[in-house]
């Protein structure tokens, strides 16, 4: 039969998933010291040091998030 294609290479190639660019784009964003002071005026009532630590993260995140 006719021979159309000679030869075929398969070349893999590494693509970041949206998710890891958005991390690394997240990581350079920098709160302001208003958006600090917001977060850490919603936390500073509570005792528990950990509960406190894990609300104060999840504030920054979101707020990365919404910029």
């Amino acid at each position: 039969g006719y021979k159309a294609i000679i030869d075929l290479r398969i070349q893999q190639n590494y693509i970041p998933k949206e998710q890891d660019i958005l991390k690394h784009h997240m990581k350079n964003i920098k709160l302001t010291e208003n958006e600090k002071r917001a977060i850490l005026d919603e936390v500073e009532k509570l005792n528990n040091d950990d509960l406190k630590k894990s609300l104060i993260d999840l504030g920054e995140n979101i707020t990365k998030e919404v910029k």
